[in-house]
């Protein structure tokens, strides 16, 4: 019998994050996704299987994690988060120091559009944190990290630096190991904050690995430019088609991918009725 099972009358592997998302982050739920530099959405998203509560492999990563952090100086461990918690002056330093350009305004959209499609996957999850499952389990975990507010698979930073880093990768070749060198400690920082299980970081990684495949990259964007230098973006949104004659303008949402699931199932249901009647 696996001791672990239960707690205080309840199933430890039911234990999540969150019973509900916040209001903000359920806004950011319910959100459509921008698609402008990123062409895909969390739908598309490689499958990964998050270790139960009470798996042997969240005890041994809470263990290790437990056991490292815990003979970290903290005040070292402290600079390492800070330093790595805003990572594009890192990106951008090596890029100023190598001679070569930092699209500053497209990275810090890339970031925003990745943490859309990162919210949620995280809440789809919806897996405690370390610190939150850990003096469950017994095990004594220092966190260094207070402001958490959201579930830990798959980690942000990890998927956000690490994609950052591939895109640049693509464009400064000759740079690859200082920009995935970077990428590493920001997911090292986030595991030593004891806020990300390494199987967090390790996912975290996969989705960047996976959006970098659908990223417009910044040569596209600029191309785009109008007179007025002014940032049009290659047009993915699909089926911006225009009402037709007499076009029911259900139809027409749907197809602009803007109705709602309401207007889809009225539309159907409609013609249905119409073609048995």
């Amino acid at each position: 019998m696996n001791k672990f099972k239960t707690f205080n009358g309840f199933s430890i592997d039911r234990i999540n994050f969150a019973d509900v998302p916040s209001k903000k982050h359920q806004e950011k739920l319910d959100a459509p996704p921008s698609v402008d530099l990123i062409k895909i959405d969390e739908w598309s998203a490689p499958v990964k299987a998050c270790p139960e509560n009470t798996s042997p492999d969240t005890f041994r990563e809470l263990s290790r994690m437990a056991n490292e952090i815990g003979q970290m100086d903290a005040e070292e461990s402290n600079a390492i988060i800070e330093e790595y918690d805003d990572f594009l002056p890192i990106f951008e330093k090596i890029c100023t120091k190598n001679k070569v350009n930092f699209p500053k305004k497209y990275m810090e959209k890339l970031i925003d559009e990745a943490a859309e499609i990162i919210i949620k996957v995280k809440y789809k999850y919806n897996r405690p944190r370390p610190f939150q499952l850990a003096p469950i389990l017994g095990i004594n975990l220092r966190s260094n990290i207070d402001d958490i507010n959201t579930p830990s698979f798959p980690s942000r930073h990890a998927c956000q630096g690490k994609l950052v880093a591939n895109v640049l990768s693509k464009m400064y070749p000759e740079l690859v190991e200082k920009f995935q060198k970077v990428a590493e400690e920001i997911s090292y920082s986030r595991y030593i904050g004891g806020v990300h299980f390494p199987s967090d970081l390790v996912y975290g990684d996969e989705l960047a690995d996976w959006m970098v495949n659908y990223v417009v990259m910044p040569d596209q964007v600029d191309e785009s430019k109008t007179i007025g230098e002014t940032n049009n973006l290659p047009n993915v949104t699909p089926n911006p088609i225009q009402p037709g004659e007499d076009e029911d303008e259900r139809l027409v949402k749907i197809r602009q991918f803007k109705g709602s699931v309401e207007d889809y199932k009225n539309y159907w249901d409609d013609r249905i009725s119409k073609r048995i009647n």
